[in-house]
């Protein structure tokens, strides 16, 4: 069977990663991380990067290739995963997509013709206004773009100075853009697969998954960041979990308030990511309470051989009727 490209998509926490895991080593794959925080060298606690014994075990891409000052965007993204798709499948091999970072599969899967990258200049400038007023600058976005205004969070920096800058660049709103790549061509060789549970299972686990980064380090990490000349307002440092120590540390959050507002930012975050993948009726959805990453990629691969079915009957009953 020729497989297609394979999407693991769904909410931080839910546990994609494992699923990627098992499921690439079952079939020959490659895992392609669509996560924008895995990106940034350095990061490691906050982003929930696989373990090297993981890494060991199937091979990982776009994770750790850019540093925390450095912009990387959906752009930037989807670029880097179309060559490594090509490489993947040049090995014989399948690639895997596995992350919670909407926007950049969607760029992927829907294959977005993206607009270049703002000059160097647009993007510092707009930047330099964000970390003066941010507030003004999203009351902004929300006028010239109210649909981008009412997907992005208004602390976001980074996804706030990308959607003004594009605005700057072209002269079209980012959904604008957006909405006329979907009605060019599509991916059609993608399977897309979502992971979900009910949100109390959810919530549960993230919770545990904080305390987890707490307890490994993540304050350290942050705090080595910083003492090596990273500042706190550079873009991987606004990441979630990141930019919360960030207050902590330089003053702007209590200490006692840090657990408890990473928590909260990561349900209200894994809430807009299901929200988002939910729109994708291309989506297949599958319950995941209390089953194995095993028996997850098991029911995965049943559908894609079920798929496969499915298109040579189509096939047949197509070539029967010329």
């Amino acid at each position: 069977m020729n497989l297609p490209l394979i999407a693991i998509l769904g909410p931080t926490a839910v546990g994609k990663t494992a699923v990627g895991i098992s499921l690439a080593e079952r079939l020959e794959g490659e895992i392609i991380s669509c996560d924008s925080v895995q990106v940034y060298r350095e990061l490691n606690i906050g982003s929930a990067k696989p373990t090297p014994n993981e890494r060991n075990r199937v091979k990982f891409h776009l994770i750790d290739i850019a540093a925390p000052n450095e912009s990387y965007d959906v752009a930037s993204f989807k670029h880097s995963a179309e060559m490594t798709i090509a490489e993947i499948r040049g090995r014989g091999h399948v690639p895997i997509l596995v992350g919670g970072t909407g926007l950049y599969a969607k760029a992927l899967l829907d294959d977005y013709s993206l607009a270049a990258a703002p000059s160097p200049e647009i993007r510092a400038r707009i930047d330099r206004l964000a970390g003066v007023d941010l507030s003004a600058l999203y009351r902004r976005l929300q006028l010239l773009d109210p649909a981008a205004g009412a997907r992005i969070h208004h602390n976001d920096r980074r996804r706030i100075v990308r959607a003004l800058e594009v605005y700057e660049a072209t002269g079209h709103p980012l959904t604008q853009l957006q909405r006329q790549a979907e009605a060019t061509g599509k991916r059609d060789n993608a399977a897309r697969f979502g992971l979900t549970m009910p949100r109390e299972h959810l919530y549960r686990r993230i919770e545990e998954r904080v305390e987890k980064m707490m307890a490994a380090g993540l304050v350290a990490e942050v705090r080595s960041l910083l003492d090596h000349g990273y500042s706190s307002r550079c873009t991987g440092l606004q990441a979630l979990g990141y930019r919360q120590v960030c207050n902590a540390v330089e003053g702007r959050l209590e200490w006692a308030h840090l657990v408890p507002e990473i928590k909260k930012e990561t349900r209200r975050f894994a809430k807009r990511q299901m929200t988002w993948f939910r729109a994708d009726p291309r989506i297949m959805w599958i319950e995941v309470s209390d089953k194995s990453a095993d028996s997850i990629a098991s029911e995965i691969i049943n559908q894609l051989n079920y798929l496969h079915h499915q298109s040579q009957a189509l096939k047949t009953e197509e070539a029967n009727a010329q």
